[in-house]
């Protein structure tokens, strides 16, 4: 039955006009990949419905963001890593930081001197309202879109 099935998508994809090559030394991808939601391609609404400004550079830095979550057990870089990797200043990295965190897409928790800050990854937007003692674990985030 398997071979079946990789016969017919042979045949489909043989006859599929190709619109888009990648070019790569790994077909797979030289780094790694990052998953990201689609709605980060779209438009964006907060909880009443009204439309959020959010640059495409800061919807970048959430992209960056979602791949050390995914691929590095929740351990986040700290912003001059962030501006070496996206090659941006940091003072943009604490601007778009500050923009995610604005519309709710992040939220930044301290956790006293001494101590790393925690990042939250959202994926709703929640607009500039943010209730306090909310603690959801990655799951948990993960399961709302």
């Amino acid at each position: 039955m398997e071979d079946n099935n990789a016969e017919h998508i042979k045949k489909y994809l043989q006859h599929t006009e190709q619109n888009m090559k990648m070019v790569t030394n790994d077909p797979i991808a030289l780094h790694g990949f990052t998953q990201v939601p689609n709605f980060l391609f779209k438009p964006m609404k907060d909880e009443r419905g009204e439309r959020i400004k959010l640059s495409i550079d800061a919807k970048f830095l959430y992209a960056k963001y979602l791949s050390y979550a995914w691929h590095n057990n929740l351990v986040f870089p700290g912003q001059e890593t962030m501006a070496k990797d996206l090659d941006m200043s940091r003072t943009y990295i604490t601007k778009y930081t500050k923009a995610l965190s604005d519309v709710g897409l992040l939220k930044i928790v301290r956790r006293g001197q001494g101590k790393t800050n925690l990042i939250e990854l959202h994926f709703r937007v929640s607009g500039k309202v943010h209730k306090q003692g909310q603690n959801r674990d990655r799951n948990s985030l993960m399961s709302q879109q």
